[in-house]
């Protein structure tokens, strides 16, 4: 830290490796929002473009610790702090080291990511590598990625929660129980595509289902809301993917994607098509999960062809003899089914029910004097 740069706006001298005495400091960080650029400052220091290798899952916490009690000799170290308020204590966002040798390690602890650059040292910063790999979280309950924007673009935000348990004959109807195997064991098929179909009115259960389901596939599931599922064709969905292939994408209310292209201009569908049975379906194994609650008969028929179309399965209200076990298991013995009953019902059947009458309006002169 010898060389010292006087900037022309004020009087500030700011030391500077003597490496980076040739690189303007504003360079080295991104315009947008002011961080350090990681290969910006790669290559300033070594005079090489950068490869990495990236690996996400990691603990950070736990790397950190082994990071700063390694033998590894350490160049530079950066890093962003925020303090948390919860935690009343300043936490890291990330870390920059760069080591001898030309490497680097990169760790971000907002998306449990680590990188690993380096330009002619490959066997050592595959050496480096493994002993980050070994830092993988265990993968403990179950993981649903929301997809969301950050800087960057589209990205995955992990939302952990519990395996959802559940008697899957008691809570549905029969033929659901017939064809829950059938379906494990196609979702989790490696590098496969296809689609998945789900019906049926409201309070049947269709989220529920897919929750218990998704405990079952070793894969990454997705969570794609139906606002940014018409967006299938945008460029960085497409990046997305790329970089999560051998995924299942679960869609939610997807009527507008998935409606018929002879009564609606769907810009999407034809995108959805290309990835459940296309080019971009058998290159990246991704699968999808939708469910709508429009007849079946509105749904584009280029969905439902044989090849592309895993299961279209109907979640309809149990029956009266299935409604009264449940019931019965769930301390409820007092309640007559006089019919078959969703399982928001169910589950529901001693809490109030808030219905709203539509008052009607008036027409004519009473109207303006109501």
């Amino acid at each position: 830290m010898k060389a010292v740069q006087d900037f022309p706006d004020d009087r500030r001298r700011v030391k500077i490796d003597p490496q980076l005495s040739n690189v303007r400091v504003a360079d080295l960080f991104d315009t947008f929002d002011h961080r350090m650029n990681i290969r910006r400052i790669y290559f300033a220091f070594f005079h090489a473009l950068p490869n990495c290798k990236s690996i996400s899952g990691i603990d950070c916490e736990q790397l950190l610790k082994w990071i700063e009690d390694s033998t590894y000799p350490v160049t530079l170290k950066c890093s962003n702090e925020d303090y948390s308020q919860k935690k009343n204590k300043l936490i890291y966002e990330n870390i920059l080291y760069l080591l001898s040798d030309a490497l680097a390690l990169y760790i971000n602890f907002e998306r449990d990511c680590v990188e690993v650059f380096f330009s002619d040292e490959e066997e050592k910063a595959q050496i480096l590598f493994e002993s980050v790999r070994r830092f993988l979280k265990r993968s403990t309950g179950l993981h649903i990625n929301l997809i969301v924007t950050d800087r960057e673009g589209l990205s995955l935000n992990d939302l952990k929660s519990k395996k959802l348990t559940l008697q899957l004959n008691e809570n549905y109807n029969d033929d659901l129980n017939a064809l829950h195997p059938d379906l494990v064991k196609a979702l989790r098929k490696d590098k496969s595509n296809g689609l998945v179909l789900f019906h049926g009115e409201p309070g049947t259960g269709k989220s529920t289902y897919i929750r218990y389901l998704a405990g079952f596939l070793k894969k990454k599931v997705i969570f794609l809301s139906p606002r940014l599922a018409g967006k299938l064709d945008d460029p960085g969905f497409a990046k997305l993917l790329t970089e999560n292939p051998n995924s299942v994408v679960i869609i939610e209310d997807a009527e507008d994607l998935l409606i018929s292209r002879d009564t609606s201009n769907n810009s999407g569908i034809s995108t959805l098509l290309n990835l459940t049975d296309g080019l971009l379906g058998t290159s990246l194994g991704i699968q999808f999960i939708c469910t709508f609650n429009t007849p079946v008969t509105n749904i584009d028929k280029a969905l439902l062809r044989k090849g592309r179309l895993l299961a279209l399965y109907e979640f309809g209200p149990l029956s009266i003899e299935k409604s009264e076990v449940l019931l019965t298991k769930l301390g409820i013995v007092d309640f007559m089914v006089t019919k078959p009953m969703t399982l928001a019902d169910i589950y529901n059947v001693e809490k109030p029910t808030f219905l709203v009458e539509a008052k009607r309006r008036a027409i004519g002169f009473n109207a303006c004097v109501a």
